[in-house]
């Protein structure tokens, strides 16, 4: 299993849908959705937290230190999730944090995320809106459709991809968590083992 619902925990997602609404972050990096062969080319994203912004891409890639955005200070829901979710999963070290829009009928296309922080950081994908159509993320083999308000923990070192087939815009809320402890897959404690794969 490379993805699986969290339990416990649940996002004022309606919420954060307001907060965000007209921020002038969105798109003010490119960081990952302008090189040549992004999977991410229709992607906006909104940055929280972040690598220091060096000279290249490159700088980026292997850096584990993230720094807050002016977002970070600016849209406290956002914020408050993060750190919930940190205290939920009982992190260490909070790494990357930002909002990924995905207009309808945009992909990410298939990829494996690259760099440390990809190996050292679980990342979570918090659903903040879509519609009522298919959100369709794929890790590996598997296939889920992701609904708002959920909390999903993404193995994102391997390969995934998302396909917005939902009838309107996707946009998650995503966190990167270093915690201490190894990951129970199996704990139905933690996980809601009965969200099946699609």
């Amino acid at each position: 299993m490379y993805m699986l619902k969290l339990k416990g925990l649940t996002i004022p997602h309606e919420a954060i849908r307001q907060e965000i609404a007209g921020s002038p972050h969105w798109g003010g990096v490119k960081l990952r959705t302008t090189h040549e062969g992004t999977p991410h080319g229709q992607v906006t994203d909104l940055l929280l937290r972040f690598n220091r912004m060096q000279d290249s891409r490159a700088s980026a890639l292997d850096d584990c230190e993230t720094y807050p955005f002016k977002a970070w200070d600016q849209l406290f829901l956002c914020r408050q999730v993060a750190l919930d979710l940190m205290r939920h999963v009982e992190g260490v070290r909070l790494g990357r944090v930002m909002l990924t829009h995905l207009p309808h009928g945009g992909r990410i296309t298939p990829h494996v995320d690259a760099g440390t922080p990809a190996t050292y950081y679980r990342r979570y994908h918090c659903v903040i809106s879509c519609g009522p159509g298919l959100n369709r993320f794929r890790v590996d083999k598997d296939w889920v459709d992701m609904r708002p308000g959920e909390v999903w923990w993404v193995n994102n070192a391997k390969e995934h991809e998302v396909v917005n087939e939902s009838g309107s815009e996707r946009v998650h809320l995503i966190v990167d968590i270093k915690e201490d402890h190894e990951l129970d897959l199996l704990d139905p404690a933690q996980f809601d083992l009965t969200k099946k794969a699609m």
